[in-house]
């Protein structure tokens, strides 16, 4: 399967920070329709709780459940968890769902429920400060095959992808070109490159 890719170069300062994002379409049966940047060095997904969630459930405190949440075939636990990353860790709870992701055009869901962290604020590691805006991405869709985050109950949901018979789970990335564009994930108007094909044939995997 082909799932485009979202090239966004952003308008403001620093200059030239080029991002590359992939839209998240549903969780479970729940809309929510939401870029999440594309990272092959990290494993599993995480997801901002106000892109997901009604309102009254999001606080910078965590999320406001006192038992497991049932949302159209998204469960929300009570228990809560931390993803590390380069500079910054983020928080939220652990979740479980479907993942449909792509475009309208071209989406893939997975075969399975897959874990997942609802993100309900981000913490620079070094100060302990409470980060966010414009930059920072409304979540991470981690594609690496090796390693976990969050103590290893976060994976890379290309593994709950099913293949044509005789390939392997996988993914390969085609040239996204040299061209950007000034653009914002807010205001749509970023080019989408089909670029991220799922499953591997057993050439692509030998070279």
């Amino acid at each position: 399967p082909l799932v485009p890719l979202i090239k966004l170069e952003y308008p403001g300062n620093p200059p030239n920070i080029r991002m590359v994002y992939v839209r998240v379409l549903a969780l479970g049966e729940r809309a929510v329709d939401v870029p999440l940047l594309f990272d092959t060095g990290s494993a599993g997904i995480t997801i901002a709780c106000e892109t997901v969630l009604p309102a009254q459930y999001c606080s910078a405190d965590g999320i406001k459940i006192q038992k497991d949440l049932e949302l159209d075939g998204l469960t929300v636990t009570t228990r809560r968890i931390v993803s590390q990353y380069g500079t910054y860790d983020e928080y939220g709870n652990l979740a479980f769902a479907r993942i449909r992701f792509g475009s309208a055009a071209h989406s893939v869901t997975t075969s399975e429920t897959v874990p997942l962290l609802i993100r309900y604020k981000q913490v620079r590691r070094a100060t302990g400060e409470v980060v966010g805006g414009p930059l920072w991405p409304k979540g991470i869709f981690g594609v690496s095959p090796v390693g976990a985050q969050a103590g290893g109950l976060l994976r890379s949901p290309i593994e709950a992808i099913d293949v044509p018979q005789g390939w392997h789970r996988g993914y390969r990335l085609s040239p996204i070109g040299a061209a950007w564009r000034r653009c914002t994930n807010e205001q749509r108007n970023c080019p989408e490159v089909a670029a991220l094909y799922l499953g591997v044939d057993e050439a692509a995997r030998k070279s």
